[in-house]
């Protein structure tokens, strides 16, 4: 499915993104020694920040705008320098104007789930100033 835009924020952090469908989307990145912490795993913000960049091309399209309002993150297992790390984001469409967002931190190379993160988020159309 074709992109809805340029993330520079994901480019920021050497994320990429990819909108799979409506509702469904994955983000990865690979673990670079600029995103680990004095313990030399990668810091809990790098991964926050990119299962919200999941997020974000999850809820998004071209008619709909989404705006977060609530986030939490589960660190489940650590990752490390040269860790290869895949984000999927899918949608529960729970309510007209509301959804939750289920995020799945992987590491491919073994299977290993990192990190699991939810979110809410506020629909809106895309043309709408609110």
């Amino acid at each position: 499915m074709a992109e809805l835009g340029q993330d520079t924020f994901a480019e920021f952090i050497g994320a990429t993104v990819e909108r799979l469908e409506s509702g469904r989307a994955q983000s990865q990145l690979t673990i670079g020694a600029n995103h680990l912490n004095p313990h030399g795993t990668a810091h809990g913000a790098v991964l926050y920040s990119l299962s919200g960049v999941a997020i974000a091309a999850a809820i998004n399209d071209e008619q709909t705008s989404g705006i977060v309002f609530s986030a939490s993150i589960d660190y489940l297992a650590p990752s490390r320098d040269g860790d290869l790390l895949v984000a999927e984001a899918v949608v529960d469409e729970d309510a007209p104007n509301q959804w939750t967002v289920a995020v799945t931190i992987t590491r491919p190379s073994d299977g290993v789930v990192v990190a699991t993160a939810t979110a809410s988020a506020k629909l809106r159309p895309r043309n709408s100033a609110n």
